[in-house]
């Protein structure tokens, strides 16, 4: 298995019309082959799994532009629709310059013979920055690897899934909304976004902790008073208790003491009547 050169691609790519636009032209572009490699643009349709309306972006000429996040997953489809004859295997891939900031394809790596269709690329921004791509820029590389033994018609490239692909089709795009994203960067989003609310909470926290340490202290203080007040009135109450037991007893003895007093008059006073 060898890969085709600049020459040989020069000569094949369209005499064998095998790069092709909408109307099955050929629009193969000398300044797109690159070495080994031919280049293929960004078409007009795209999905980026954080649009808020999770439907397709459609680019046009004044709206060319669009933005992958970071942490983020989008499906790109090219300009061009690559027809493969069966001699040929093509190898795809991301050009180094969208690779080195970040952007990974996490789709297939390879275009079967008998393929014909626009080739759809599943990119991921494992960045910690936007990067922008515009449409009808090269960003797509495909290498052409000739087979010794051309395929017989039943052996080359026939699968619905792909066959005749020239749009980004809801199959594709519904996964990508049902499913969550849990990447790094977006899972490190949501704990900043968190920080706040987590801070409110500590706040909150702290000040109700410094009230129930104050509430405590409170009632250890007002029962320790409690305790000083009860056992002073127990003390105050004794002393009356003493006090009035006192009195008493001295108005008990003073009572007999006059009782007495009034029996020795009265004797006396008798005596006094005997006598005369």
């Amino acid at each position: 298995m060898a890969f085709l050169g600049k020459e040989d691609l020069k000569d094949i790519l369209c005499k064998e019309n095998i790069i092709l636009d909408d109307n099955d032209t050929c629009c193969y572009e000398k300044d797109n082959l690159k070495q080994a490699s031919y280049e293929l643009k960004l078409g007009k349709e795209v999905y980026l799994t954080d649009n808020k309306k999770q439907v397709k972006t459609i680019l046009t000429d004044k709206k060319d532009v669009i933005t992958i996040n970071p942490g983020q997953f989008a499906l790109l489809l090219t300009e061009e629709t690559v027809n493969m004859p069966g001699n040929l295997l093509g190898f795809i891939s991301i050009k180094a310059s969208e690779k080195l900031k970040g952007l990974i394809n996490v789709s297939g790596f390879h275009v079967d013979p008998g393929f014909k269709g626009k080739l759809l690329f599943s990119v991921y921004n494992a960045s910690p920055s936007k990067i922008q791509l515009t449409k009808g820029s090269p960003y797509f590389l495909i290498w052409f690897s000739e087979i010794r033994t051309p395929l017989e018609k039943e052996d080359l490239y026939s699968s619905k899934n792909h066959q005749g692909q020239n749009t980004i089709e809801s199959k594709y795009i519904t996964p990508l909304i049902n499913g969550e994203m849990a990447s790094p960067h977006v899972l490190l989003k949501k704990i900043n976004s968190q920080k706040d609310f987590i801070n409110r909470l500590l706040w909150i926290a702290g000040i109700i902790t410094t009230i129930s340490i104050g509430i405590t202290i409170k009632i250890w203080s007002d029962s320790d008073t409690f305790k000083k007040g009860y056992e002073m009135g127990l003390k105050e109450k004794s002393i009356k208790e003493e006090i009035k037991a006192k009195s008493n007893l001295y108005l008990n003895d003073s009572l007999s003491l006059s009782k007495i007093d009034s029996l020795i008059n009265r004797k006396i006073k008798n005596e006094k009547l005997n006598n005369k």
